[in-house]
């Protein structure tokens, strides 16, 4: 723990007397008239690494806040982008292409979330109707991430979830599907764009 102290100076009363009182002459130097320089940093903190460690730490909070800042600017173009690629390689029949050495491919994600009108109560009453399966994903809240893992290996092993949810899921749970388009190096072009067209892709 870093602790501060500080000191307020107290002036006294006008009239009061202190007797004699000896003045020292003052060489230039001797006093530091600039009340905004910064105190002297202690001998013990100039030879540790306390000091890079704090530069680094406030670059670090700096540069932090610069890319939260661009990130907003630069979300509304990369999803709008992102979009129309998705679409033009669809058209074009492949799901991923290589450019300049990267290589692009149509994902897929899977989202389950509760519908407006469901309420919390009737949301975990159906998956616990649904079977011992889904029960377990209430606990007592649907985590998201583990819901999203399940529907995915639910639709690999009983088909499409349009046809295959319990019935008590099927009017108490929305599930969506977002495309995005992610980059790795290395060549690699599949004209399997098929699925990701008949599912909509987007």
């Amino acid at each position: 723990m870093i602790t501060e102290q500080v000191f307020d100076a107290v002036e006294p009363p006008p009239d009061e007397d202190f007797g004699d009182v000896e003045v020292l002459d003052e060489q230039p130097g001797d006093v530091d008239d600039d009340p905004l320089r910064p105190p002297p940093t202690p001998t013990g903190v100039m030879d540790s690494d306390l000091l890079p460690s704090l530069r680094r730490l406030d670059q670090l909070k700096q540069e932090l806040a610069r890319l939260k800042a661009g990130a907003k600017t630069l979300s509304p173009e990369i999803q709008g982008l992102e979009a129309k690629v998705i679409e033009m390689m669809i058209t074009a029949g492949v799901d991923s292409l290589t450019v300049d050495g990267r290589t692009a491919s149509i994902r897929e994600a899977t989202f389950g979330s509760r519908p407006k009108d469901v309420s919390p109560e009737e949301f975990y009453s159906a998956f616990e109707e649904a079977g011992a399966d889904w029960a377990e994903l209430v606990q007592p809240n649907v985590n998201g991430n583990t819901l999203r893992s399940y529907l995915v290996d639910w639709e690999q092993n009983h088909g499409p979830l349009d046809e295959s949810l319990p019935p008590s899921l099927r009017d108490r749970l929305t599930v969506t599907r977002r495309h995005t388009v992610g980059f790795t190096a290395g060549p690699k072009t599949r004209r399997t764009a098929r699925r990701a067209a008949t599912r909509g892709g987007g």
